[in-house]
């Protein structure tokens, strides 16, 4: 396939160093750079700090943070006036309990910046991602520019890396999807979080958080400015902090088939934009991802029926209708599917229910042995403290003893010295030895 531009290397080097240079010194000469921050918040008090002050820490300012409260019942709202008012770059705005969607569509009605980041409040960013990212987007002209992210785990302060795009081609140019030989899934995890876009890129073409869907909706938003994206650029280096410690927002029996539902979204966005057609290999192997993943994961049998069943009678003929299409990766899956094998989808479900049971057993076992450790431990200390106090006993009782048989000697002595036999017997031993001094005294 070939790349979007015929320019001549040098030139188009020569050229996007130039942009990307001037893109950070016109944010040194304004005092902020070009990014708006959308942050959506809901009671995130636990690590709301770290996460403003990644955005303020950046190495390349941000024009500005727009905080969207979105009906916080705990100290957020507070915490982000406070911060408000030291920091003339924070915006704040308050709203009643609405979604994540629309706090993101009010930030970005809001968003004045060249450019649109979005950072969820429970996460922190790296200290140089928008300079980087700024960098990359200038030198692509991207409208869309993606980066990397890693897994964070406060408790043991650990980061887990994530995957990144494998196809090392196309981190040297700028690309649309139809560039793409790989499904579209190994550019990106559906994450709206780890794309930094261009604000009249979202304003040309429409792009919204769909608000009917209380979750995937991050998967409609990127996959429908995926596909009218003509220029992407990708940058390997893991900037965003994905903070896993938090606890889930959302359970699994709450999930239901928000993720077809998500690619409904898609489907008809993308035919109405007249780009459904030119995509249909990306779209075919997102709806085999999706359903793959939903499925496997499913939270109980129930669920498992009902993602199956959704994802047969309502997507399944599309991917039908381009089987060849299909990627080598989702081929046994489709496989299966399509030929009404419904116990290789339940393989699938009780794979994942099996792992999962074996690792709480694997952890059970473990907290057994720990307990029984502690246990022995306790026991052992308890049988130490025991002799110690026996022996603590003994010698007090001993020393008590020999205090004892030390005071009535010293009081036998005094009683003796003041007997009268004492007192006599001393004289006579006493009186010879006087008057030999002094008659040896008077010889001399």
């Amino acid at each position: 396939m070939q790349p979007l531009s015929s320019e001549p290397a040098n030139t188009a080097q020569t050229d996007a160093s130039t942009d990307a240079t001037a893109i950070i010194d016109h944010a040194e000469n304004r005092g902020s750079a070009r990014v708006s921050v959308v942050v959506p918040v809901h009671n995130a008090m636990p690590h709301l700090a770290a996460c403003i002050d990644s955005i303020l820490a950046q190495t390349s300012p941000v024009a500005e943070i727009i905080c969207i409260d979105d009906g916080s019942t705990d100290d957020s709202g507070a915490y982000l006036d406070a911060v408000a008012k030291s920091n003339p770059r924070v915006f704040v705005e308050h709203r009643q309990c609405a979604g994540v969607s629309a706090a993101r569509n009010r930030g970005m009605e809001r968003a004045k910046g060249d450019y649109v980041l979005f950072v969820d409040a429970d996460d922190f960013i790296a200290p140089d991602l928008v300079e980087k990212a700024l960098r990359t987007a200038a030198k692509h002209e991207a409208e869309m520019t993606v980066f990397g992210f890693d897994e964070y785990y406060g408790e043991t302060d650990v980061y887990v890396p994530r995957e990144i795009c494998p196809d090392e081609k196309l981190y040297d140019k700028a690309f649309s999807l139809a560039d793409m030989e790989l499904p579209s899934p190994y550019l990106i995890t559906p994450n709206v979080w780890r794309i930094l876009l261009k604000k009249d890129f979202i304003d040309r073409c429409g792009l919204a958080f769909h608000e009917d869907l209380r979750t995937s909706e991050d998967l409609a938003f990127i996959y429908e400015a995926l596909f009218l994206a003509k220029r992407i650029a990708l940058l390997p280096d893991r900037l965003y902090h994905y903070r896993r410690d938090g606890g889930e927002t959302l359970t699994r029996k709450t999930r239901g088939c928000a993720g077809i539902d998500a690619l409904e979204h898609v489907r008809s966005f993308a035919a109405q934009h007249g780009v459904l057609e030119r995509n249909m290999f990306h779209f075919c192997n997102i709806v085999l991802d999706v359903a793959e993943y939903a499925t496997s994961t499913a939270y109980d049998l129930d669920e498992f029926s009902m993602l199956h069943r959704s994802f047969t009678d309502r997507l399944l003929v599309i991917v039908q209708k381009n089987e060849e299409l299909i990627h080598q990766r989702y081929r046994p899956f489709y496989d299966n599917v399509l030929k009404g094998e419904q116990p290789y989808l339940f393989f699938l479900y009780r794979r994942e229910q099996q792992r999962s049971e074996q690792a709480r057993a694997y952890d059970a076992h473990r907290v057994r042995e720990a307990e029984e450790r502690a246990e022995a431990a306790e026991r052992t200390t308890r049988d130490v403290e025991k002799w110690a106090r026996g022996r603590i006993d003994e010698l007090e009782e001993s020393l008590a003893a020999s205090r004892a048989e030390t005071q009535e000697a010293r009081q036998e002595v005094i009683d003796v010295r003041a007997s009268k036999s004492y007192r006599i017997g001393n004289f006579f031993m006493r009186g010879p030895a006087a008057v030999k001094r002094a008659l040896k005294g008077k010889t001399e």
